[in-house]
């Protein structure tokens, strides 16, 4: 998701040219808010196997259990 999002990253910080719908170029900044996904896509993003978190090291038997695991 690093790469994908990197020229995210950039237009964020320091802002790119884009074309509006006239052609005229126009400055912009376009931060990315939010970004949400079920658990099967997460897993898949992250290279995570099923019945893994995408975000921790919790196994599919450690769901629910009240535990906070490490990232």
């Amino acid at each position: 998701m690093d790469i994908v999002c990197a020229n995210l990253k950039v237009a964020a910080h320091t802002g790119v040219y884009t074309p509006d719908p006239d052609g005229h170029l126009r400055y912009c900044f376009t931060p990315l808010i939010a970004y949400t996904a079920d658990l099967p896509e997460q897993q898949m993003i992250s290279g995570a196997s099923h019945g893994s978190s995408p975000v921790t090291l919790a196994k599919v038997q450690d769901f629910g259990d009240g535990t906070l695991h490490p990232p």
